[in-house]
């Protein structure tokens, strides 16, 4: 399954068991400047996140499309989503 696919089906399941929409993907990043992964999980933040977890957050999105984006060799950030590892709703 590819990532995009994943990303997808794994929306649609969080909604359907959660009953509301992730506003957050745990995922992991391959760093465009120096070609390796990222050791560390990182939070994208998607629609409806307020910027007091800036900290937290390495991205902001404004739909799962923009997610889905990041999977993009030629999306235009300094990163691309490599692996995606869930959702969560943080406040």
């Amino acid at each position: 399954m590819s990532i995009k696919a994943e990303i997808h089906k794994a929306y649609t399941d969080y909604i359907h068991e959660q009953g509301y929409t992730p506003n957050a993907a745990y995922v992991k990043v391959h760093w465009k400047s120096d070609q390796e992964e990222s050791d560390y999980t990182e939070i994208i933040a998607i629609d409806g996140v307020d910027a007091i977890h800036d900290d937290d957050i390495l991205f902001y999105c404004n739909s799962l499309q923009g997610l889905i984006g990041l999977t993009n060799e030629g999306y235009g950030e300094d990163f691309i989503v490599t692996r995606f590892i869930g959702f969560d709703n943080i406040e």
